[in-house]
């Protein structure tokens, strides 16, 4: 089988290496092929011919050895797309640990929620980044494949440092902040394990009441909202905007944040839209 120009730009290799390297190409090919069409879409030109400048990246990136941590041996469809969103990701991480990143600082329960507390202000959610990050955990977003229920990821580097990853799959504020939060509590409660990539539904894994998800999910409404704060305070049985938005002032939060847990505890997605739907969160964090 003949490999054209372009597939000679995949890789660096020798005459002694290019079997196996050129398997490795062809099975991921045969892989990327089987995948739907709007996610082979985005490797394409217009021509609907693969770019193979996007291969090259993606493709490295996927054989990578020392990337290995990443990745699933696992034959499904669902998880090889899976793992193509989590090459795009380590391809920007990449980028930032060429800057030399801050050495990972741990964290604990009270600094993680004072942090979270950036929610209150003007671009909060663009700020946010910067304030992790001098603490040596980095947050990417990356858009997710068409289909694929995936909300974020969390894992850490050969360096130490936890790596965040939001899809941003609904752009909705109190889905960021949660899901943020709940990479966050990975991190206080399962930095130990984090060699091994954790892939986040949060619609799924509202309904664990044990393991892993369950410890996160929980601290992560913690860290959001004190449980002691959250038992007490009247608004959680309110309609009114006001109202949510003159507790959020009180407890130095964003309102979304409120607002969305009222709506998921009341089963009641048409309060409050208004208040979660008020930035457009996928305009100003996806370059």
């Amino acid at each position: 089988m003949m490999v054209n120009d372009d597939e000679l730009f995949l890789g660096r290799y020798s005459s002694s290496n290019f079997s196996g390297f050129y398997l490795e190409y062809k099975e991921f090919i045969n892989r990327l092929n089987a995948a739907p069409a709007n996610v082979r879409k985005q490797f394409m030109h217009d021509d609907n011919t693969y770019d193979y400048n996007k291969l090259a990246v993606l493709f490295n990136s996927y054989k990578d050895k020392n990337s290995q941590i990443l990745f699933r041996k696992s034959d499904k469809a669902k998880d090889f797309i899976i793992d193509l969103w989590l090459c795009k990701v380590r391809n920007k991480v990449r980028v930032l640990e060429m800057l030399s990143l801050p050495s990972y600082k741990k964290v604990d329960e009270a600094l993680v929620s004072e942090i979270l507390k950036i929610s209150s202000e003007k671009n909060g959610h663009i700020k946010i980044s910067a304030a992790l990050i001098e603490l040596g955990i980095v947050v990417v977003f990356e858009e997710s494949f068409p289909g694929l229920n995936l909300d974020g990821a969390v894992y850490t580097n050969a360096q130490g440092n936890p790596i965040i990853a939001l899809s941003l799959r609904y752009n909705r504020i109190d889905n960021f902040w949660f899901t943020l939060a709940h990479e966050l509590a990975h991190i206080i409660l399962h930095y130990d394990n984090l060699n091994e990539v954790i892939i986040d539904d949060v619609d799924e894994s509202i309904a664990h009441t044990q393991g892993k998800e369950f410890e996160a999910n929980k601290l992560a409404g913690d860290l959001l909202i004190p449980r002691r704060v959250w038992r007490s305070c009247p608004v959680k049985h309110s309609n009114s905007t006001f109202e949510v938005e003159q507790f959020a002032n009180e407890v130095n939060i964003h309102p979304a944040i409120i607002a969305g847990r009222i709506r998921r505890e009341r089963a009641n997605y048409k309060l409050f839209t208004d208040i979660i739907y008020k930035e457009d969160l996928r305009k100003d964090l996806f370059l």
